[in-house]
């Protein structure tokens, strides 16, 4: 004894329903993160190209501790490097420790903390030499937030 026609038909429709509201959330999810993580790259960058004006070199002494950059500000960390990359300024996550610089370059890394975006500059300072500037932003804190739109 099968069902009726009427229970079959139910039961697909129902199936086909749910399917296509499960297709309907993975895109959005997907498309959400994407854009998610490009704001968080072209933000990254800016906040990196706007400190770089803010750095010199004045009396024996690289100037990077002065109020127009922002160490940490909106969950970015700032940090300076010297060529050999040691830390000579600025706030790195604890977790991070000696990445590779590739400049301009921004990309995803995984640590003990959670996933990070990170962002590299090289910089030439005028009778100083070469500088790195890292950005550093949590992938993870942006995804909650992100989480918020399907609460």
């Amino acid at each position: 004894m099968g069902l009726s026609v009427k229970a079959r038909l139910t039961i697909w429709y129902a199936a086909v329903f749910i399917l296509s509201i499960l297709l309907m959330f993975f895109i959005t999810n997907a498309i959400i993160t994407s854009q998610t993580k490009e704001h968080l790259e072209e933000v990254l960058s800016n906040t990196i190209n706007d400190c770089i004006s803010d750095i010199q070199y004045r009396d024996g002494n690289l100037d990077i501790y002065n109020k127009d950059i922002p160490f940490f500000r909106d969950g970015i960390y700032i940090s300076i490097h010297d060529i050999d990359g040691e830390q000579v300024g600025g706030y790195c996550p604890g977790s991070m420790g000696p990445v590779d610089f590739r400049d301009g370059t921004a990309r995803e890394m995984s640590f003990t903390d959670g996933s990070w975006m990170v962002y590299d500059r090289s910089v030439y300072i005028d009778g100083y030499g070469l500088i790195w500037i890292k950005g550093c932003v949590s992938v993870d804190a942006a995804m909650s937030e992100k989480s918020s739109y399907f609460r």
